[in-house]
């Protein structure tokens, strides 16, 4: 049961999604919070993006805006998948690398 209810929510998730966006897996690797303290900045091991917008200073960083209504469990999320050493799921608007949707393995 599980299971099942592991891949309905992954399948709404991705049917949710924009057709602008990409899902990136992988090890939660930093954590920043940035000068003007609006948003949360990840990275994964092994995953690159260099042209981020999301903010300027760090182009290689995703980010979770701190507007969402879900940010402070999405933080929350990230900092239990570093304790766990569980893969981070980040679906990306690929343009500004901004966090569309958040899960964890």
């Amino acid at each position: 049961m599980k299971t099942f209810l592991r891949w309905s929510t992954a399948a709404v998730l991705l049917i949710a999604t924009s057709a602008h966006a990409d899902w990136r897996f992988g090890k939660f690797q930093d954590v920043y919070f940035t000068y003007d303290g609006q948003m949360m900045t990840i990275k994964l091991v092994g995953v690159t993006k260099t042209n981020c917008t999301c903010y300027a200073a760090w182009p290689d960083q995703f980010c979770l805006n701190r507007a969402r209504p879900t940010y402070r469990e999405e933080v929350a999320t990230v900092l239990q998948a570093k304790v766990a050493g569980a893969n981070l799921a980040v679906n990306i608007n690929e343009t500004t690398c901004t966090a569309e949707a958040l899960g964890m393995d």
